[in-house]
């Protein structure tokens, strides 16, 4: 019983950190903001929730879920506000780095369509676009 609490809290504790990221995320307006925004975005992944997102860049789409879900007890909405991240992330990075986040983004989006029971159109709209941006340009 105890252990259930410990990790129903550690999943609450995810889920304000991740909230928090991406509410500050959204409310950017300028370049500086953004390129700050990304750096205290890296930095709370870190400190708060010991994830080194250059580090994740590098894992497989699978992996990364599969290491989520299991090492950091992840929730459904704590994976579809980690990948939102990713998302807002990605519009704001290289090229290359953008293609490798939003192919975790994909992934987790899947990921979330199969195993969750409710539809989002959100959702289905993200996973839209970055399979718009993902195909190459002839």
């Amino acid at each position: 019983m105890e252990q259930k609490d410990y990790l129903t809290r550690q999943a609450e504790i995810f889920g304000q950190v991740l909230g928090k990221i991406l509410a500050n995320s959204l409310h950017l307006k300028n370049q500086e903001q953004t390129s700050n925004s990304i750096a205290i975005t890296i930095r709370t992944f870190s400190e708060d929730l010991g994830l080194d997102i250059m580090a994740l860049i590098a894992t497989e789409p699978d992996d990364l879920i599969k290491m989520l879900l299991t090492e950091k007890k992840f929730s459904s909405g704590n994976l579809e506000q980690f990948a939102d991240i990713l998302f807002i992330m990605a519009e704001n990075m290289s090229q290359k780095e953008k293609d490798q986040l939003n192919k975790k983004c994909l992934a987790i989006y899947e990921y979330i369509e199969v195993a969750d029971t409710t539809y989002s159109f959100n959702r289905q709209w993200k996973i839209e676009k970055i399979k718009t941006d993902l195909l190459p340009v002839w």
